[in-house]
């Protein structure tokens, strides 16, 4: 295997047409239950978007109304069913196209996520790529709706990658995002490709 290049591919609007994270709760609870729910949240929210709210703290509040107290093994079924059913449709062809080139080339391919490695982990064990991503705190068998250590988002992406692996070992290092919270993972590559899809 040729392990001199990697690349790392953001996944929510970079691979997929829309946010996992939000479909994902649309998938579990329906259209109106879901807008029901961010509604009940939206001073979280509305404190995000305008930069008063951290958004490992909004994710919480978004995940505490819909999930706390939920069975794991429960929640692990429901995600995975997602993956296999839901997840395949949001991806852009384009995107997949691109990953397969890497394939091709033998680059080492990781998906880095804010999203939750529970609806994630199926789609990348089948498309044989590695994960990186943000993971559900469990106490108990149950979920607790806070996140296991911190989202991987922002400069995290680029802690999590760095403690996976050894950098030095590539001769170049690609990544593809589409957003803000890429761009420390963005400005970590040789070629980066913000919204190339």
């Amino acid at each position: 295997m040729n392990s001199r290049q990697i690349a790392f591919f953001d996944f929510d609007g970079t691979i997929t047409k829309k946010d996992s994270f939000i479909d994902f709760i649309q998938y579990v609870y329906g259209v109106p239950r879901f807008f029901y729910g961010l509604l009940r949240k939206s001073p979280y929210l509305l404190g995000y978007k305008t930069g008063l709210y951290p958004n490992y703290r909004a994710k919480e509040h978004i995940l505490s109304h819909f999930f706390s107290g939920m069975d794991y093994a429960a929640f692990q079924e429901i995600a995975e069913k997602y993956s296999r059913e839901r997840l395949p449709c949001l991806v852009i062809n384009s995107a997949l196209n691109k990953i397969r080139y890497h394939k091709l080339q033998q680059h080492v391919i990781v998906i880095v996520s804010a999203s939750i490695s529970d609806w994630l982990q199926y789609w990348c064990d089948r498309e044989g790529l590695a994960l990186i991503s943000s993971e559900l705190e469990v106490v108990d068998q149950k979920i607790t709706g806070k996140l296991a250590g911190k989202n991987c988002y922002g400069a995290e992406k680029v802690v999590r990658i760095r403690l996976a692996y050894n950098l030095d070992r590539y001769d170049c290092i690609h990544a593809y995002g589409d957003s803000r919270g890429d761009k420390e993972m963005l400005a970590l590559a040789d070629v980066s490709h913000y919204r190339v899809f």
